[in-house]
């Protein structure tokens, strides 16, 4: 199975935004090259692991800020519908304000987002094995769909 149905660069022009929901998996472009990821728990504000270290949470105009990307994208199933995972929302609010030794290859914002879905800390090279562990998780593709910010609660 591909674990992606739909790239974010695959989708800039996508007709109509999907509406975000607490709980959902986010991710924006970084430098054209990279995905950046991070957990949306409700009221404009998406917990992410900082390069620093630091688990933060952070609207989600500050998701984008300093990065290449204008858009946030969602992790939907094929129909659109987005992929949550209610535990997240605790995990990822749980771990605000805590540091982790932050690695670009084996302590990253993946590695975060997938200890956040599943409890399990386990390594995360990168958004491809992310996406592949989360096609695993629910059981089909992964299609990323821009999100709609007006719409999120």
């Amino acid at each position: 199975m591909n674990p992606i149905g739909l790239a974010p660069s695959e989708i800039i022009n996508q007709p109509r935004p999907v509406p975000l929901v607490a709980g959902a998996i986010v991710c924006c472009h970084v430098f054209g090259v990279i995905e950046h990821s991070g957990i949306y728990v409700g009221d404009d504000c998406i917990v992410e692991l900082q390069g620093t270290g630091l688990i933060r949470p952070i609207s989600m105009a500050r998701f984008l800020q300093g990065r290449t990307g204008e858009y946030i994208f969602v992790a939907t199933n094929s129909i659109g519908q987005i992929l949550v995972e209610p535990r997240a929302i605790d995990a990822a609010i749980a771990a605000i304000y805590h540091y982790r030794h932050y690695h670009l290859l084996n302590d990253n914002c993946h590695r975060f987002v997938w200890y956040c879905l599943s409890g399990q800390q386990r390594r995360v090279i990168d958004f491809d094995e992310l996406n592949l562990l989360l096609a695993q998780r629910f059981g089909h593709a992964i299609e990323w769909r821009r999100m709609d910010t007006s719409a999120a609660s």
